[in-house]
């Protein structure tokens, strides 16, 4: 017998042996070697792992996926507030949206649901739903708003739409130098997909 064969029948004798553990292949996303995520309204080196720039760099969102909790940031170049919407439907339509900023020093944050496709975007507990974003916080510097916040990928909420690590979503995003919530976006807004 050869020496290939015989090293075919020694593994093969080995893994019936139970010597070798077969491990899955598994591709795993982790967060060692990450800045922790603090939602105070700086966008720390290596706090997230993905990042979008949209409207010709006035708006870059930042996320990452840990287990069953997503991180967000939403860093823009215009004072006043900042928007996100996830899984709509048709324009505005269904999309689960989570809007903030801060105003008179104080972080301001909406978990909202769009009607139709152009609003009207209620908050969800106004609709019979629930708050559901974990935690949050903003600031504002150099002309800019940052706005940082947490939520469970399925919060259970029919007014949050489901966010699955490694899927991808559409998503619709805008800004407004105005810090009254339900002011026009007229900075910019726009649509487009992230894989999470």
């Amino acid at each position: 017998m050869d020496a290939g064969k015989i090293s075919i029948v020694l593994l093969i004798a080995v893994a019936i042996a139970g010597c070798i553990d077969e491990q899955p292949e598994t591709i795993v996303e982790t967060s060692s070697g990450l800045t922790v995520w603090t939602p105070d309204g700086v966008i720390a080196a290596d706090e997230y792992t993905k990042s979008l720039s949209v409207n010709d760099g006035r708006y870059v969102i930042h996320w990452k996926s840990v287990n069953d909790t997503v991180y967000f940031g939403l860093e823009t170049t215009s004072p006043g507030w900042a928007g996100i919407g996830f899984g709509p439907t048709n324009r505005m339509q269904d999309a689960d949206i989570v809007l903030g900023g801060i105003a008179d020093n104080v972080p301001y944050l909406f978990d909202m649901y769009s009607t139709g496709p152009t609003g009207p975007h209620p908050p969800d507990t106004e609709q019979g739903g629930t708050d559901d974003v974990l935690l949050y916080g903003a600031e504002e510097r150099m002309g800019g708003t940052v706005l940082e916040f947490s939520r469970k990928t399925d919060t259970g909420d029919v007014y949050d739409n489901v966010l699955t690590p490694g899927k991808e979503i559409t998503i619709i995003w805008a800004q407004a130098d105005s810090d009254e919530p339900f002011f026009r976006h007229n900075i910019g807004k726009g649509t487009t997909t992230i894989v999470l």
